[in-house]
This record gives structure tokens, sequence and C-alpha cells, in this order.
């Protein structure tokens, strides 16, 4: 898995630009749980943003088949112009192919 650095980079600067421009005014102007919930949901777009860097980065060199294997069908009619999901390790052409 090759790690492009310079994005990473580009997301650490974004993430205190929005510290510096977002979190720091609203701490002084706002309440307590209001700063809490805007701290949150930054870092939990941050850490989607990153497994989603990271799922990329896993499946870019390899076939769509092999990537395909490692994510985990969550729709009710399984074909295969409707396979979407999320990664957790199951194979869903296995399930797909009836094996």
């Amino acid at each position: 898995m090759k790690i492009d650095w310079v994005f990473l980079r580009l997301v650490v600067y974004c993430a205190l630009g929005a510290i510096g421009l977002v979190i720091i005014p609203l701490a002084l102007l706002s309440e307590p749980a209001v700063v809490r919930s805007v701290v949150a949901s930054g870092a939990a777009s941050l850490f989607h943003l990153l497994v989603g860097y990271a799922l990329i980065e896993f499946g870019f060199d390899k076939s769509n088949t092999t990537f395909l294997k490692k994510i985990s069908h969550s729709s009710h009619e399984l074909r295969t112009d409707n396979i979407k999901g999320s990664f957790n390790g199951s194979d869903i052409m296995v399930v797909y192919e009836g094996g």
C-alpha cells in the first residue's frame, strides 16, 4: 500500500485550520455542549475520511474482484450491478455465486 503523504499533509493542514477558524472562536462564544458536539462531529468526519483513504489505497493496485472480496454486501437484492457495502473482510462474491 502506497501512502500519499501530500494528501495526508493537506488533511492535517485543513484540520488545523478548522480548529483555528471554527473551534477556538466557537469555544469563546458558545456553550461547552455545542463545542463538544462540533469537535465530536469533526473527529468522526476526519476518521471516516482517513478510513476511506486507507480503503482506496488498499484496493488501488488490486483487481476489482480482489477488492470486492473484502467488501460486505448491504442490500437485499444481490446483483452484479448492485454491489455496495462496507469493509469487513467477508467475501461477497461467494454469496453471489452461491458458494
